[in-house]
């Protein structure tokens, strides 16, 4: 089987769940990724960029037309030339695009009838369908290519629905994670009375860290007892660093919070080896913006961790309150603070670590798609 994987960009950092199934389907067919950027350390998977260059008089139209809801449109001569020639050169018997709004630069520039899977991830599900001009782009290429959806969790099949953006095939396909590689050693050294909490993600708004900030200094003063104890390592890089490192020094928090940067896998599994729970008080963006199940949350279940999170999007569908961890309302700072202190008299959760085996088990994921894949293609 030929696969072409297309996205704007393939091999960052918090894009492993993209990486773990190209890795995966490399090994057993041809692959090709076809990226605006390929970043470096993924050379044994064959790629290519394909830069996205319109003139500059079609960008300011186009941004034009995009900023007052009239038309989302990445229709260009040079770039579906180009496109195409990859396309019929390489000949996949599937396309994979990541991510929709990504996804509708190829098709509304790919002239041949290819079986397609346009694979929603979160902002795409989000934030994006308050565009009308981005819903009537879907509606009308979806049907143009008969393309076949892929959604993440059920909360987001049913938002896809209201809009009627399913199309006329679509698969339920959870995320899953590498479970041989994320296994807790149990041989870590750590102080013993030291409590460490953590959260390995980007530092964008939804990831929720300026609440999280709030509930520990507020957990701190309800609970002195954690003064000396509590310790939170935020992995991560991006704009709003500063923003939260000076929220820090405003909250007086700089003896129990750091920020480390952005960290490779196995410093990951080391850190999260390292730690007694996890923190992600995922939120809703201010422009609408949401998560899809986030991978990091369940690399911490299958190292045993309890999580402290929030009723967002699919994340209710992974955790449970008072089973896999502590749940509260996005932005609910008061009650957050209570389950930082709460977590602390918590142990490590090996059933955590078996419901990410039984639902988001990368060889199951990968064998899911597989089988989507070939069933697409015998149509």
């Amino acid at each position: 089987m030929k696969i072409l994987y297309f996205s704007d960009s393939f091999g960052s950092t918090t894009t492993t769940f993209i990486r773990n199934e190209v890795e995966y389907f490399s090994r057993k067919h041809e692959v090709l990724y076809v990226a605006s950027h390929v970043h470096s350390g993924y050379e044994h998977i064959r790629s290519m960029e394909l830069k996205y260059e319109p003139s500059v008089i079609a960008k300011k139209w186009r941004w034009y037309l995009w900023k007052y809801d009239i038309s989302c449109n990445f229709r260009d001569r040079g770039y579906a030339r180009k496109l195409n020639t990859v396309i019929q050169e390489f000949s996949p018997d599937v396309i994979h695009c990541h991510f929709a709004y990504e996804g509708l630069k190829l098709m509304q520039n790919l002239k041949r009838r290819i079986p397609l899977v346009i694979h929603f991830h979160g902002y795409d599900a989000s934030q994006m369908l308050n565009k009308r001009s981005y819903v009537k782009a879907l509606l009308q290429e979806f049907k143009r290519h008969n393309a076949t959806v892929v959604v993440v969790s059920d909360v987001m099949k049913t938002r896809l629905s209201n809009y009627n953006v399913l199309g006329s095939q679509h698969y339920l396909l959870r995320y899953g994670i590498d479970l041989d590689f994320f296994k807790s050693s149990n041989i870590s050294p750590k102080k013993s009375d030291q409590f460490l909490l953590v959260q390995v993600s980007s530092l964008v708004e939804k990831k929720g860290h300026t609440f999280a900030l709030e509930a520990i200094a507020l957990a701190l003063t309800k609970y002195p007892v954690l003064l000396n104890r509590l310790r939170v390592v935020f992995t991560g890089a991006g704009d709003r660093l500063m923003l939260l490192k000076s929220l820090v020094d405003h909250l007086n928090l700089s003896k129990t919070v750091s920020f480390v940067g952005n960290k490779s896998s196995n410093e990951v599994l080391t850190l999260l080896d390292q730690a007694d729970a996890f923190i992600q008080h995922s939120v809703t963006a201010e422009n609408g913006d949401e998560e899809g199940i986030p991978n990091a949350i369940m690399e911490a279940m299958a190292m045993e961790l309890p999580i402290l999170s929030t009723y967002h999007a699919g994340i209710p569908e992974l955790v449970q309150h008072g089973v896999n961890g502590l749940m509260c309302n996005e932005k609910d700072v008061d009650t957050l603070a209570d389950h930082i202190y709460e977590i602390t008299k918590w142990k490590k959760l090996p059933q955590n670590r078996k419901v990410v085996e039984n639902d988001y088990n990368k060889q199951k994921h990968n064998e899911m798609l597989e089988a989507y894949y070939i069933d697409m293609i015998e149509k």
